[in-house]
This record gives structure tokens, sequence and C-alpha cells, in this order.
């Protein structure tokens, strides 16, 4: 069975290390890793398919727009995996938890795992608390805790929406209305706690939850867009 994990990037120092740790963690996989690397200008040119990435096999880079969700639905356009993995630049991904993916294969259609910010302090814990909670209860993992789906099922609800974003809320909310089942790992997503520290854990947190607000009551996702990057 075939592993697609698709990593946005944007301006990201360090990207060819994690890639050479990732395909040591998944070396007795058949998988491939497309790297979307977003730009800001029409130069480069947009490119319509995956080129080889530094040499490395099974590994594809390809440059696109900016915009989490438009890199993400660009590099499902490429994938070949009968597994997404939607994975952050900054979030390490394990061995372990690939091989909890497929031992709970028959039992889901897409979900993600809990949240682990790397960097000491009760704020972090706390944080990680209340999204252990709404991934439980409400079934809306963020992207930073690497969501993964089927692509026949993604396929069928119709892929991910290329939004500026909360492309990972749209799609989280769609997986729910079309009944698809939802799996929250045992495993942690170990996630860089760079945006904490540059703007405030406190400030941060208020922020995300006050644009999720926002972004469920209706308020178009361009115009948080703008909130979201003009204020960081």
């Amino acid at each position: 069975m075939k592993v697609t994990l698709i990593i946005p990037t944007y301006n990201e120092i360090g990207i060819e290390d994690k890639i050479i740790k990732l395909t040591d963690e998944l070396r007795s996989f058949d998988y491939e890793i497309i790297i979307v690397e977003g730009f800001d200008s029409p130069i480069p040119p947009v490119e319509e398919i995956k080129t080889p990435f530094k040499g490395l096999k099974g590994i594809y880079h390809i440059k696109y727009p900016k915009g989490r969700g438009i890199q993400l639905a660009k590099g499902v356009n490429l994938a070949e995996g009968e597994l997404l993995i939607f994975l952050h630049a900054d979030t390490a991904f394990t061995r372990n938890q690939l091989e909890d993916i497929f031992e709970n294969w028959e039992d889901f259609d897409y979900g993600a795992f809990r949240l682990k910010i790397d960097g000491g302090g009760l704020l972090y814990r706390l944080i990680e608390f209340f999204v252990y909670l709404r991934s439980r209860i409400f079934k809306l993992p963020y992207g930073d805790q690497t969501i993964f789906i089927k692509s026949d099922k993604l396929k069928k609800i119709g892929s991910i929406k290329p939004l500026p974003l909360f492309e990972d809320v749209e799609l989280m909310i769609r997986c729910k209305k079309e009944d698809l089942r939802f799996y929250l790992s045992k495993y942690h997503s170990i996630t860089s706690n760079r945006r904490w520290q540059k703007n405030g854990v406190l400030k941060t947190s208020v922020k995300n939850l006050s644009l999720l607000i926002l972004y469920l009551a209706g308020v178009k996702v361009e115009k948080l867009y703008r909130l979201y990057y003009n204020n960081r």
C-alpha cells in the first residue's frame, strides 16, 4: 500500500534535513513525499508536474502559489498513494505513527494525531489538553496534528479546497457531514513551538480561537487571512 506525504512549505529553512530524517523513518514502507513550495510572485512559473528533489528516491518537489490549502490541493492532484498524509514542515513524523494508521486501517476513513508542542511549560500542556478535547469531542483536529485520509474517501467528498486559511477545518467539517469515520491516534504529532514563541502563547491561542469562531460564524476566509497575517 502506497503512502503519499504532502508537505507545504514557504521560505522553510532546513527542509532537506527534515526530508532525510523522514526517509529514514519510512524506509521500509512504500511511499512518496511531495514538497509543495509556495512563492509570492508569478516568477518562477507555476509547475504542473512533480520533479525529483535533491536526487532522493521517491521525493518530489513542485513550486506553486503560496497558501497552505492551495499548496495541499495541488499536492493531492499529483499524489499516487492510497493514503494521504498532510504534514506541516515544522512537525515531525515517525514510523510508529504510520504503523498505527495501518494497524487501524479498517476502522477509519480519516484521522489525526494528538498534539504535542515541542517545549516545556504549563501553558503548552494546557493547550495540548484542550486540543485533545476538541479533537475527541468535536472531531476537529487542526493541520499541526498531521491529518491523514484515505485517497478514495477524499476524492469522493471533493478533495481539499484551495483556501488560504482554515483548509484543515473546512475539510474536517466536510468529513463529518459526509459521515466519514474518524480516528484519533494514541500517538502524538510533535510540532515546533516557534509560532507560540514568536507572538506569545496566550496571544497566539486567543487569536487562533477568535479566528476560528469568526470562520464558523461565516466570515470570509480571505478577510480572516488578512487578519491573521497582517497581525503576526
